[in-house]
């Protein structure tokens, strides 16, 4: 401020160093989240629960993996993905149940989007308190 004059093109330069500051500051804290939910939600798929399914082999449960996909983290069974919905539906021939559902995905998936959100709003705050 030059006599009571403001330089506009130096407060936008001012506002935008601030804006692109908060977004990379945010966005590196929301990766870091979703990397660690994603890797904790494939963990809990690994673990049987009460009242499951009996996986003889195991490999169905060891096949749960995080991986980063085009900018996004996706769990997902690497090893036998055709019984995923299978399970977690169940199936019916003719209209006949043919097989019950094992829900054990849906739960998860809950988990992690209500961890995420709790996630992202804190690294907003974190931001915006600074």
């Amino acid at each position: 401020m030059v006599n009571g004059i403001f330089n506009t093109s130096q407060l936008a330069n001012q506002i935008n160093a601030r804006i692109r500051e908060y977004s990379n500051g945010v966005g590196i804290n929301i990766e870091e989240s979703a990397k660690k939910i994603a890797r904790k939600g494939s963990r809990k798929l690994k673990v049987r629960r009460e009242g499951q399914f009996e996986d003889r082999t195991g490999d169905y449960r060891k096949g749960w993996r995080a991986r980063k996909e085009r900018g996004i983290w996706i769990v997902h069974n690497a090893t036998d993905y055709q019984l995923t919905h299978l399970l977690e539906k169940g199936t019916e021939v003719r209209g006949v149940p043919h097989s019950r559902p094992f829900p054990h995905i849906a739960e998860v998936e809950q988990e992690m989007i209500e961890e995420f959100t709790r996630e992202v709003e804190r690294a907003i705050r974190g931001w915006l308190e600074r």
